[in-house]
């Protein structure tokens, strides 16, 4: 797992050719001007998704994990909390759901917490289980983007 800030998102360049590709979309893409949904990269190998969501109390919000893509979030609007862990510390998957490469896990209250807040970037890797749409103060509406890599 990588949180950083996205002016700082060139120091990451290096661990692989379609993490590289990724970074300079994300470098050179007003991605506050990108419509919502699929934006393909290089095909499905490197695309970004962009969705709005509405946030919720950790309670309503589950714990996912992704076999064959790395995710790297970027909230355009809005602040959303997010929270990660390693997946062995989450224990067995509930369920693998093939059609969007997700793995859905138990909470077990732990985790350390992002603040996704519009100039924050996080990179979550098969071994990183994370939380997404946790609210702040109060629920609120996030637009953000997710560009997803194949491992």
């Amino acid at each position: 797992m990588i949180i950083d800030k996205v002016q700082s998102i060139a120091n990451y360049k290096g661990i692989s050719d379609s993490l590289d590709k990724a970074i300079r979309f994300i470098q050179t893409t007003d991605l506050s001007k990108l419509a919502p949904g699929r934006h393909p990269i290089e095909g499905d190998d490197i695309l970004a998704i962009v969705l709005t969501v509405k946030t919720r109390t950790r309670e309503n919000c589950r714990w996912e994990s992704h076999k064959n893509y790395i995710e790297i979030p970027i909230v355009i609007e809005g602040n959303e909390l997010m929270i990660g862990q390693h997946i062995d510390d989450l224990g067995s998957s509930k369920a693998y759901d093939s059609n969007t490469d997700n793995l859905w896990y138990e909470d077990n209250g732990q985790g350390t917490v992002i603040n996704m807040a519009p100039d924050i970037f996080a990179v979550f890797f098969p071994n990183d289980a994370h939380m997404p749409c946790i609210m702040d103060k109060r629920p609120e509406d996030v637009k953000k983007v997710i560009v997803k890599v194949k491992i």
